[in-house]
């Protein structure tokens, strides 16, 4: 018997230096690493079995989407979204909110998942 195969598009948003990458790179291997390229964008695939049935789980991890112009893109693109801001900076709280406005405005009501996720919260010293 064949297992059917589903698949979901995730797209995870956020400023320079949330922690973008380190929260797919932690989601994927439970490890984390301190240094990432935020050179451009990367495409993870990763399957994950639930209740008997199993998901294909690709993750968009952004890199200065704004500044290139391709923000629009990756949400046409994206099913789902997880929005990541750092509780270190302001400013990246602020560009969270403006991230999931816009989601609001160019996804139908009620047709992605959206999560916003704080990101950074052992960098106490930092706040």
């Amino acid at each position: 018997m064949k297992m059917t195969v589903n698949r979901i598009r995730v797209v995870v948003l956020g400023s320079p230096r949330s922690g973008k990458s380190a929260v797919v790179v932690r989601y994927l291997t439970k490890r984390y690493i301190g240094e990432y390229s935020s050179t451009g964008d990367f495409l993870y695939q990763h399957r994950v079995a639930f209740d008997g049935a199993v998901s294909e789980v690709e993750i968009l991890d952004t890199s200065n989407c704004a500044i290139r112009g391709c923000l629009l893109d990756h949400v046409r693109w994206g099913e789902a979204f997880a929005v990541v801001y750092s509780v270190c900076e302001r400013r990246s709280f602020l560009a969270a909110a403006e991230l999931l406005a816009l989601l609001e405005r160019t996804r139908l009501p009620g047709c992605a998942a959206v999560t916003l996720l704080g990101n950074k919260r052992d960098l106490e010293h930092a706040r």
